[in-house]
């Protein structure tokens, strides 16, 4: 079992089965002292697990976990706000401003999420701050 000693750092507590002192007679023997090395903080992981197991509480859950595919816009509409995009966020290139476009016209009646997605150094911060300011201006 796990416990804290007097000073807070945390203790383990072994008890050696009968069976396995048979089988390995060097096995863990009561009342030995033994030293441990810290391999790897749990924290990490302690962190992870408590992230799965409150993924069901999130607003967003069934969105991640059962996306649906919203159907694409018209072409006109998604023309439209290509242009306006690349109008309002000059410092973007094309592609980036195709996302930004495609991400504003897959607006459907619940909530939505879009992949923004490539290499180091492609712009996809910029791609995101453009999405940003694009939806504060509409």
């Amino acid at each position: 079992g796990h416990a804290a000693a007097s000073d807070g750092a945390p203790t383990l507590s072994v008890t050696a089965s009968a069976k396995a002192e048979a089988e390995n007679p060097t096995f863990l023997r009561p009342g030995n002292v033994y030293g441990l090395v810290l391999v790897q903080s749990l924290v990490s992981i302690v962190r992870e697990f408590a992230a799965f197991e409150s993924i069901g509480s999130l607003p967003l859950c069934t969105t991640l976990l059962r996306p649906v595919s919203a159907p694409a816009p018209p072409p006109s509409v998604l023309l439209k706000l290509l242009t306006t995009v690349k109008q309002s966020t000059p410092r973007i290139d094309d592609s980036q401003a195709t996302a930004i476009a495609s991400c504003l016209a897959s607006r459907s009646p619940g909530p939505t999420i879009s992949l923004i997605q490539g290499p180091p150094g492609t712009g996809k911060t910029r791609t995101i701050l453009a999405l940003l300011q694009s939806l504060l201006n509409h």
